[in-house]
């Protein structure tokens, strides 16, 4: 089921069990899970949801922070590479560098300092990034081939306040470099709306009718941007 606070919708996930009390968790991606006795009703359930209802933004809110802080941190202990947990190592090299190894990601560095870290962080993300751009591009490209519009140029760079930008005029299309924390399908919504831009340049009805059409799921992954 799904309940509302205040403006924000949750998806209730409830287990059975023998237990006498209620519990509560809240998780990140908008789901609240509990546990209580098969004899407790719908109706309780909810009802004891609302009286917890500040405790459960706040709560959400903080971990959100949280997460958001350790997703597109380098300053370790973790990393967000494509979605996934990686652990942030640090070592003094001549030559700086970046290592990835499974779950280990390894910072090779003149000084560990923030400029250094920052400087090799970037020139590992960039043409990683652009990699995965590279791919996911053909299927849009061809979509574009389909609306006879001219294919763009792409490119990343660090921004503050945007995900990514079109200037319709010169078609290019620019990614924010913090994507790459992000999983596959978050880069790929991205890309596809700023696509969708080079057709319809406004954020209108057809526009959001068209970013629909090719990608039904696009406000799930839409909703994983923090």
């Amino acid at each position: 089921m799904k309940i509302l606070l205040n403006d924000s919708e949750f998806n209730v996930e409830i287990e059975r069990k023998r237990i006498k009390n209620m519990y509560l968790r809240v998780r990140l991606d908008h789901t609240l899970f509990i546990t209580a006795h098969s004899s407790v009703p719908q109706r309780q359930i909810e009802a004891f949801i609302q009286s917890r209802k500040d405790w459960i933004l706040k709560t959400f809110e903080k971990e959100t922070k949280r997460e958001k802080q350790n997703r597109k941190g380098i300053n370790g202990p973790i990393l967000f590479l494509l979605g996934e947990k990686k652990y942030v190592r640090y070592e003094i090299a001549k030559r700086s560098h970046v290592l990835l190894d499974e779950d280990v990601i390894t910072f090779y560095v003149p000084e560990i300092n923030d400029s250094e870290i920052m400087k090799a962080f970037q020139n590992f993300a960039k043409p990683y990034l652009m990699k995965i751009l590279d791919i996911q591009r053909v299927r849009w490209d061809r979509v574009m081939e389909m609306y006879r519009v001219n294919l763009p140029t792409i490119k990343i760079k660090s921004m503050t306040s945007k995900w990514g930008s079109c200037l319709v005029e010169k078609s290019l299309i620019t990614m924010n470099l913090s994507l790459i924390h992000y999983p596959l399908e978050c880069i790929d919504y991205v890309l596809w709306h700023e696509y969708v831009h080079l057709i319809v340049p406004n954020h209108s009805k057809r526009f959001y009718d068209l970013l629909a059409h090719h990608m039904p799921e696009y406000k799930t992954a839409k909703d994983k941007l923090i």
